[in-house]
């Protein structure tokens, strides 16, 4: 009877799990498609704390990489961190990159 309990927790673990990187997966997409020619890519010291919701951290992310995509990258990356995590409990890493095409 233990060893089914634990087997069922160890489950219910495993499922939530799996529904949180789903839903993360999603808004990832989404805040990929939004950004219209720029690939961010980001640790979750960056948008995860224990007082926001992850959906409402990733829209300020999107809100502020799209309304001030017009910076130089170095400069909306910053100001990505220093909105997001002033003060970081965790490793927050940014990375930028403008797409272009060519013709």
């Amino acid at each position: 009877m233990t060893l089914a309990r634990d087997i069922a927790s160890r489950a219910a673990v495993y499922l939530d799990n799996a529904r949180l990187y789903t839903r993360e997966h999603d808004t990832a997409v989404t805040l990929q498609r939004s950004l219209l020619g720029h690939l961010a890519l980001y640790t979750d010291g960056l948008v995860e704390t224990r007082d926001a919701d992850l959906d409402e951290r990733l829209n300020q992310l999107r809100d502020v990489l799209s309304d001030s995509s017009a910076l130089p990258l170095d400069g909306l990356s910053r100001k990505a961190v220093a909105l997001l995590a002033p003060a970081p409990d965790d490793d927050v890493a940014l990375l930028l990159v403008r797409i272009s095409r060519r013709e």
